[in-house]
């Protein structure tokens, strides 16, 4: 093999590897906050108000409480509990019956 037909070897190579690496990126969805930060707490909150929109029975004191108080505490900066509080009420509220 010749060095000319090596490079034109090479460049095919690098071509296919760039177009792979693109669409595999362009599947990839983009990533979700999951860190302890007051911006996970208000994507979870949205979160909670979409599924909460979309049940079929009304929110349960328990669950409403729950909400309230993790919402509170980050905004007190209490980012752990409130993230705590927030999903907890989540789960209950994506397991209860329809």
């Amino acid at each position: 093999m010749g060095p000319a037909m090596r490079i034109r070897l090479q460049i095919a190579v690098w071509v296919s590897l760039f177009v792979l690496a693109t669409a595999a990126r362009a599947q990839t969805p983009p990533p979700r906050i999951t860190s302890d930060t007051a911006e996970y707490c208000a994507a979870l909150k949205q979160r909670f108000d979409g599924i909460a929109r979309r049940a079929q029975t009304p929110v349960t004191a328990e669950v409403s409480e729950l909400y309230i108080a993790g919402g509170r505490m980050c905004e007190h900066g209490q980012i752990r509990g409130g993230l705590l509080r927030l999903r907890r009420a989540i789960v209950i509220l994506s397991h209860s019956p329809e």
